[in-house]
Formats: structure tokens, C-alpha cells, sequence
């Protein structure tokens, strides 16, 4: 018996400092990301991957990544969860 995978995702609002942010959980994903221009507008500090490296998302499309943001505290009803970006 073969059966082909599927995923499901879910969507919930956060706070990240004082801002409110949309974090979405895929069963498929295994990694965190955000995107850069929004780290640089939160004031998150990142750490640049050298050398500059990219990821294929689902729709086969390729993003840089231009780095990580380490240990950065998000509310999600009201529980304190600590990430890696």
C-alpha cells in the first residue's frame, strides 16, 4: 500500500517586540525563516551565511538566505516561545 504525503498548515497571530506578526506551521517544514526586509524593519540582528546561500520553497521557487536570527522570543497565546530564524 502506497499513499502519497500531505500537509496541512496552520495559521496564528504572534507578537515579536511589539509587533503583531502571522506564524505559519507547516507538518512539512523543517526549517524557520523570515524574510530579511522584515527582520531589518524589526531591528533583529542577523547573522549573515557566508557564503550566500539559497532554499527551494514549495511552489519550486528558490529565496536567498541571507542569514540566521538567533534566539529571538515570540508570544503566541500567550505562551513565550524561543526560536531561531
Amino acid at each position: 500500500m502506497s499513499s502519497t504525503p500531505s500537509f496541512a498548515s496552520l495559521r496564528f497571530m504572534g507578537q515579536l517586540n511589539d509587533a503583531s506578526i502571522q506564524i505559519f506551521v507547516n507538518d512539512g517544514l523543517t526549517l524557520n525563516f523570515i524574510q530579511a526586509r522584515v527582520a531589518k524593519y524589526l531591528g533583529l540582528p542577523i547573522e549573515f551565511v557566508l557564503p550566500p546561500t539559497t532554499m527551494v520553497v514549495g511552489n519550486g521557487t528558490k529565496l536567498p538566505i541571507e542569514g540566521c536570527v538567533r534566539s529571538i522570543k515570540i508570544i503566541v497565546q500567550r505562551h513565550d516561545i524561543v526560536v531561531d530564524l
